[in-house]
């Protein structure tokens, strides 16, 4: 079972994303903040990062992310309400909140 941290702020759509990925066959990891995001990641290491940059912490665990090489590959996908016109190198996608829940599994995919 793959496993997926998913770090978001907002209680009611972290609860809607983390059931839908679960219902999806993924283990979810929830993070509120970057910073318990980080704890998490220096314990376990998911296949993948739903990262929202929005949250406290969140760009910065961004930029901590890139620089760990243990990370190297996981992939990445940022969560904004902001268009991101650029994602960093090491990011697989991003997704503009508001989003419906069948482009969030759509960035699953790749991890099939």
């Amino acid at each position: 079972m793959r496993t997926i941290l998913l770090v978001e702020d907002d209680t009611r759509l972290r609860r809607a994303a983390s059931d839908a990925l679960k219902g999806a066959g993924y283990h979810v990891l929830e993070a509120r903040e970057g910073d318990h995001a980080r704890d998490l990641l220096e314990m376990v290491r998911p296949s993948l990062l739903l990262l929202d940059l929005d949250c406290f912490g969140g760009t910065e665990l961004s930029h901590w992310v890139a620089l760990q090489q243990q990370l190297e590959g996981m992939r990445v996908v940022l969560m904004s309400a902001f268009e991101l016109r650029a994602l960093p190198p090491h990011t697989a996608g991003a997704l503009r909140k508001p989003f419906r829940l069948e482009e969030l599994l759509a960035v699953l995919k790749p991890l099939d």
